[in-house]
């Protein structure tokens, strides 16, 4: 039996050790599991058994695998949900068989694929750079924004889901780039967001935004 669990790759450095931020998934994308078992007489062997096995996953029916923290200080992090989708195509396999040698029958095997994504991704197009904020409910707190990322980097030395930070500037968005946002988990159907150009003069937050997310992007665990 084999099993592949994934996450993100983030790791925070003490003076004394190094550790990941973030746990393993807590369900493997893809399992091998045994399916069934033949014995075969042949030639040189009396008896063999012969084990069948398949990948099997559950990411079809979840959407998705939550990813926990994996840290003691946990101030300006949180956990993750990733979604994911899983596809198999199969394919037949041919084997020829030389002179001399016993016709081996084709057999079909199966290429399979899994696809890792954000919840929802905000690209700015506009010609100055913007903060932003989201959350899943207007009564709740923000879960994400670019002032609590530029937090994370303070306290931990790292923005565990940004790339191209650096401890001089605020992770804004810049003209042309793109935010990847992660729900916390897989009950979040719908998210709000909003918005602030960083320009002279220009201190005002826009309204919030209603994101609607699909059910088949987030199906509930």
């Amino acid at each position: 039996p084999a099993s592949i669990f994934v996450r993100p790759i983030a790791q925070r450095k003490t003076s004394s050790t190094q550790y990941s931020i973030y746990e393993w998934c807590s369900l493997p994308l893809l399992e091998l599991a045994e399916v069934g078992r033949n014995v075969v007489t042949t030639e040189f062997s009396p008896r063999v058994v012969e084990v069948k096995s398949r990948w099997m996953t559950e990411v079809n029916l979840l959407g998705g695998v939550y990813c926990p923290l994996n840290c003691d200080n946990e101030k300006f992090l949180r956990p993750i949900w990733m979604t994911c989708s899983f596809s198999q195509e199969m394919t037949e396999n041919g084997r020829n068989s030389g002179e001399g040698e016993p016709i081996r029958m084709r057999e079909n095997t199966s290429s399979i694929s899994v696809s890792i994504w954000s919840t929802m991704t905000v690209r700015n197009m506009l010609p100055c750079n913007l903060e932003w904020e989201v959350t899943t409910d207007l009564k709740r707190s923000i879960f994400d924004s670019s002032e609590l990322r530029d937090k994370q980097w303070s306290f931990h030395g790292i923005t565990p889901l940004s790339s191209g930070a650096t401890s001089n500037s605020r992770p804004n968005l810049q003209c042309g780039n793109a935010v990847e946002i992660f729900a916390e988990n897989s009950f979040d159907r719908e998210l709000y967001a909003r918005f602030k150009s960083i320009v002279q003069d220009c201190n005002f937050w826009s309204e919030w935004v209603k994101i609607g997310v699909s059910e088949g992007t987030m199906r509930k665990a």
